[in-house]
């Protein structure tokens, strides 16, 4: 079962052009080699160019992928493809044409092309969570540092852990995993 652990960008993962922890890219490694099927994301209001770009300058990158090998973020700014299913009635025969009685049904798929809501709208970790193929809101967990984060947890129904924002001296990323991992997985 897939798993998701997705990140606030500014000032939660990245705090000016550097990551906020200096073990970034060993516990990420860690913890995806310790449990199968975790994903991890970003979900920002910011711009994907530097959410792309610190993820290759840091080495990182491939960390943020699902297993079709798409990046796992998500910015206000993100067209997507959204499919609406559509049901239509269906006249069997002219007699239900002239009547305006149907009694078959057709369901049509129509897809759209728009933007993802910005935080707290749920709509970026939504995406995510789709993305990552995560079964149930409970198998993921949001960490950021603002209460605008703490929002998009809310709306999305997914756990959320704060962290102290762009606080520069936090030591090692792997207490936070740990506990993310266990909200995600539910071993309390």
């Amino acid at each position: 079962m897939n798993k998701l652990i997705a990140f606030d960008f500014s000032g939660t993962l990245e705090i000016v052009d550097k990551p906020a922890y200096p073990d970034m890219a060993e516990a990420l490694g860690e913890a995806i080699a310790d449990n199968p099927g975790l994903h991890f994301g970003i979900a920002t209001n910011g711009s994907l160019l530097r959410v792309t770009n610190f993820l290759f300058k840091n080495e990182v990158e491939p960390m943020f992928k699902n297993s079709s090998g798409e990046l796992l973020a998500a910015g206000s700014y993100t067209e997507v493809t959204f499919e609406d299913v559509v049901e239509f009635a269906v006249p069997k025969n002219w007699m239900e044409k002239l009547s305006g009685r149907y009694t078959d049904k057709d369901i049509r798929v129509e897809t759209r092309t728009d933007f993802l809501r910005e935080k707290p709208s749920g709509d970026l970790l939504g995406y995510l969570i789709r993305k990552a193929g995560v079964e149930d809101a409970s198998s993921a967990v949001f960490i950021g540092d603002e209460s605008v984060d703490q929002g998009e947890a809310y709306s999305a129904k997914v756990s959320f852990i704060r962290v102290d924002g762009f606080q520069t001296n936090r030591g090692s990323m792997r207490p936070l995993l740990q506990t993310a991992v266990e909200e995600v997985t539910h071993s309390y």
